[in-house]
């Protein structure tokens, strides 16, 4: 399956134009969660400029299907389609 991982930010979106392949679903969250924490443990100052915004997990058809808060990496599943379009 091919995944876009967008962040979400107070001021905007930043677009994943290249997306990656993940095996299924658990392989891309558990892949934008290590992300997630290996940040967080390796700048714990830039990590708090994230503080307020989301990652989001959108499938190849556009469905939005997960977003998780960069400041509390717990991942809400959404299964649904994203406000507009993204990719």
């Amino acid at each position: 399956m091919h995944c876009y991982f967008d962040i979400v930010a107070p001021n905007g979106i930043i677009l994943d134009r290249n997306g990656v392949e993940a095996a299924d679903f658990d392989q891309a969250l558990e892949e934008a969660l290590s992300v997630i924490r290996e940040m967080r443990e390796e700048d714990p100052a830039s990590a708090r400029a994230c503080d307020g915004c989301e990652l989001r997990i959108i499938d190849g058809s556009g469905l939005l299907l997960a977003s998780v808060a960069l400041d509390h990496p717990a991942p809400r599943h959404q299964n649904q389609p994203p406000p507009r379009a993204y990719h």
